[in-house]
């Protein structure tokens, strides 16, 4: 699946990351979330794997919630092992 994300913060920080709290680490990444989502959607991608981590949760829980709220989604499914297990989102464009 060539169409991933790595939504780590220290992979993706801004120029001006020192200063951010958690939260605004927080909405942050959903901002590139959502543009990485809108993307893969206007190219017509079937699938997406979102790399979330496994921390404490609330990066998972923001993108799952984001993604239940889109109807061109299908279905949303942790990774396998193989694909990084909980750390991982996989969701499903409907064709």
């Amino acid at each position: 699946m060539a169409n991933k994300i790595d939504l780590h913060f220290e992979k993706i920080k801004p120029k001006n990351h020192a200063f951010l709290n958690d939260h605004e680490k927080l909405i942050y990444q959903m901002q590139v979330f959502r543009g990485f989502y809108f993307e893969a959607r206007n190219n017509r991608e079937h699938n997406i794997k979102i790399i979330h981590g496994s921390g404490k949760g609330k990066l998972k829980e923001a993108v799952h919630n984001f993604l239940n709220e889109q109807t061109c989604i299908s279905q949303i499914r942790p990774g396998l092992l193989n694909e990084g297990g909980e750390g991982v989102t996989i969701a499903y464009f409907k064709l």
